[in-house]
């Protein structure tokens, strides 16, 4: 998974020249992972971690938040520790119930983060599958 993941952000790089910081926590929302590729903008290492937050206290894209708490009128959102912009979601392999990796994306084009972070997502379903078809669980 981790050399997709790397192999993922090298080709944001070569093929839209996008830097970019990747933030992934666990089901209890601890990091697991942060990888960083490019030349990086000094915001991306906070905003990456804080979409990834973001989806894992909400359950949900860091971008859909936004909908669900219009309800609550001016209250501040922009207080730390939450990222309601693009580029946070949710990784569920298979059909587990319970979401197993919150992602947080950030990159130098953030008008294409919520695409880049849905092509990891599902580049991520893919690996996952095909790494199980044909393997046992005690394969190592």
């Amino acid at each position: 998974m981790i050399s997709y993941l790397w192999g993922f952000l090298e080709n944001l790089l070569k093929e839209h020249q996008a830097s970019s910081c990747l933030e992934i926590l666990d089901s209890v929302g601890q990091r697991r992972l942060f990888l960083t590729c490019g030349d990086i903008l000094p915001v991306s290492l906070s905003l990456s971690g804080r979409k990834a937050y973001t989806s894992y206290v909400f359950r949900m894209p860091s971008d859909s938040v936004i909908a669900g708490l219009s309800n609550f009128g001016h209250v501040s959102l922009l207080d730390a520790p939450y990222c309601f912009l693009p580029g946070g979601d949710i990784y569920q392999p298979g059909n587990s119930s319970t979401p197993s990796l919150f992602i947080g994306l950030s990159t130098n084009r953030p008008d294409k983060d919520k695409v880049f972070v849905k092509n990891l997502v599902s580049g991520l379903s893919d690996v996952s599958s095909d790494s199980t078809k044909g393997s046992s669980r005690n394969d190592k």
